[in-house]
């Protein structure tokens, strides 16, 4: 046979070094294919994102400027998908204890980048398995809540470099298609689970401190291994803490029953390496179709991160109200007065956020693909946070709700008894219009289009500064220094009279005058 001989090296058969030259140009594939499917973030044009139970399968096409997944077509066909696909091992299993409900925090736990979090945002995405973790909201201020998470990964499957050859694409006729921007390359198999406690919070309780203390708890749980092998033990738990929390279970697994108690979820806790099995996608790797085809559609412009920001935090603050105007439902005196009632649901009503979802998914799209400017996502964000989204705004308002209502004579006589001075007034004047609500129920303040509706009074007519000092125009007082501090306290009653009460010796009304209902 033919022999070569190498500088500096043993003469070789021909045979054995062609064979050499291909067996070193497979290994090569496989680590470049590995390192920029592994690794996307080294290059801008690669992708990464959570599956968020979405079910992803290697060669998908994939939309990025709606974040949909296009079921049914392909780049391959079945064949070549499954031959020379590389499948590495990825062991690793972990837990924490979490108390934060922030929806930011949320998005990091599950890796979720900005892009994706603006869809998730907009409702553009349906999440489905653990990912529901990020809908689940407390929905009440006096709720304790802390979540334990387990999470694994078992796997990495990529395509190999054979499959992304131009040569070896099958149906290039998706390119022109115009439907989708990127093909799924890579998935990262494994699992998520959520544990979430909650619990009222009566008011000689603190919060924090029972949160904290069950973190404690929690943390003792002892690890569970990727081979299923547990010593978990409860026998140490305080179990008059524990049993007073609730569970909710969000995972990528399929239980007979899910959780409902602290026991309930320490034993499913204890299963979870077996039923994990191979595991479901839980990240992708995406390649811009533009690179296998410079003809093929492609996404033009991201959502910067400050917007998204933005309108994180304008969710955030409506979740918080939505919860203000719970707690605010619930409350005793406001069942008594179904005028409150009714404002208070409306309030709630007019502060969700569906309709502005829907303005949002129909921008997101066109921002990507180029059709509008990110300026319009932008001055429409500005309009909103201008009233619709101004925290202080809205916060002043909610805070009304909690305004101090006593909803029996009872509770009257003692306000009143408890001052040496007082001045009683009663109104009839619960059933009016109330301006924040008509203007948030204003067409403008939604049309993208509209000017910034103008800001209307926030000053509720009870704590009216020209109310008191009609009220003070009525009134006075004797000269003495006990008596220039006073409480005013305002009556409500749902009758058509309207009059002036004096509670002390030394108080009189000028001759002559009459109350004015507000």
């Amino acid at each position: 046979s033919h022999r070569i001989c190498i500088q500096g090296a043993s003469i070789l058969p021909y045979s054995q070094l062609v064979f050499l030259w291909i067996f070193s140009y497979d290994i090569y594939c496989v680590i470049f294919s590995y390192i920029i499917l592994t690794f996307p973030q080294t290059s801008e044009c690669f992708l990464s994102n959570a599956a968020l139970g979405r079910p992803f399968s290697l060669g998908m096409l994939y939309d990025c400027r709606s974040d949909h997944l296009i079921p049914g077509l392909t780049l391959w066909d079945e064949e070549s998908l499954r031959r020379d696909i590389i499948t590495t091992d990825e062991p690793f299993t972990d837990f924490k204890v979490i108390t934060s409900d922030s929806t930011a925090d949320k998005y990091s736990v599950l890796n979720v980048n900005g892009s994706l979090k603006a869809s998730c945002l907009a409702g553009l995405v349906k999440v489905e398995g653990s990912a529901k973790y990020l809908k689940d909201v407390k929905e009440s201020q006096n709720q304790a809540r802390v979540t334990l998470w387990y999470t694994t990964t078992r796997k990495n499957t990529q395509l190999s470099m054979n499959q992304l050859g131009q040569e070896h694409i099958k149906y290039k006729e998706v390119f022109r298609e115009g439907i989708a921007t990127h093909v799924v390359t890579g998935i990262l198999y494994g699992a998520n689970a959520f544990f979430v406690f909650d619990r009222e919070v009566s008011s000689d309780e603190d919060r924090k401190d029972i949160e904290g203390n069950f973190k404690v708890t929690l943390n003792s749980v002892p690890y569970v291994s990727i081979g299923g092998k547990s010593a978990l033990d409860t026998k140490n738990t305080s179990e008059t803490k524990a049993e007073k929390f609730s569970c909710r279970f969000h995972g990528d697994v399929l239980l007979e029953n899910n959780p409902v108690s602290f026991q309930d979820a320490m034993d499913t806790y204890k299963t979870l390496p077996q039923k994990v099995g191979e595991g479901v996608p839980v990240q992708v790797n995406l390649l811009p179709l533009k690179e296998l085809d410079p003809t093929a559609t492609q996404m033009v412009c991201q959502i910067s991160g400050s917007l998204v920001d933005q309108w994180q935090t304008a969710l955030e603050d409506l979740s918080e109200l939505e919860m203000r105007c719970n707690d605010a439902m619930r409350s005793k005196p406001v069942k008594y007065f179904k005028e409150i009632d009714a404002k208070v649901k409306t309030f709630k009503k007019l502060c969700f956020t569906e309709h502005l979802k829907t303005t949002l998914a129909d921008l997101l799209p066109s921002i990507r693909g180029g059709e509008k400017e990110e300026r319009v996502l932008s001055d429409f964000l500005k309009k909103q946070q201008e009233f619709r989204f101004n925290s202080n705004i809205l916060k002043d308002y909610s805070q009304t709700c909690s305004t101090k209502i006593v909803a029996s004579k009872r509770g009257l006589d003692k306000e009143v008894l408890n001052s040496k001075c007082v001045v009683c007034f009663t109104f009839t004047s619960l059933g009016g219009e109330d301006p924040i609500l008509s203007a948030l129920d204003s067409p403008s303040s939604e049309s993208t289009q509209a000017l910034v509706p103008v800001k209307p009074d926030l000053t509720r007519w009870y704590h009216s500064d020209n109310v008191f000092d009609d009220m003070d125009k009525q009134l006075m007082f004797a000269q003495r220094p006990n008596c220039f501090e006073y409480r005013q306290i305002v009556v409500i009653y749902l009758t058509s009279r309207c009059y002036l009460l004096g509670v002390h010796k030394d108080l009189s009304t000028f001759d002559g005058l009459k109350p004015i209902c507000p």
